[in-house]
């Protein structure tokens, strides 16, 4: 019955540790993927901002695709055929002169390794609208 305990307590700590700010998938003996959420971006109608794309990988070799969706209506990436070939890119977004101004929307970016891992994390995007010439 200790044991059972012990074991319980290290499960909940284990399911409490994977609660931060990272998302990792396993491909069952194929390595492992990490994506760390990126920090929040904020870019004004019109104009451009860079995100980064944080990853961790664990017997994986060669480039890991990143794509985006989910984003604002009007929003784009600029650069979004890059692959990280380390363990971080840079990614710029650019809204059009017409985005949709919103606050703390929730796109997706997917990181995929050439095994078809491929993990999910939630980034937030704000557009502000343009100013008044």
């Amino acid at each position: 019955m200790r044991t059972l305990a012990v074991l319980s307590i290290a499960a909940i700590f284990g399911l409490l540790a994977g609660c931060g700010d990272s998302s990792t998938v396993g491909g069952g003996g194929a390595g492992t993927l990490t994506l760390d959420q990126p920090s929040t971006v904020s870019l004004m109608q019109g104009g451009t901002a860079e995100v980064t794309i944080t990853i961790k990988r664990e017997n994986l070799q060669g480039p890991v695709t990143v794509s985006f969706s989910k984003l604002p209506a009007g929003v784009s990436v600029v650069d979004g055929d890059k692959k990280i070939v380390g363990e971080s890119g840079a990614y710029n977004l650019k809204a059009s002169d017409t985005a949709d101004v919103v606050s703390a929307h929730e796109a997706q970016v997917t990181a995929t390794a050439s095994t078809g891992i491929a993990v999910t994390q939630a980034l937030k995007v704000d557009v502000t609208a343009k100013s008044a010439p």
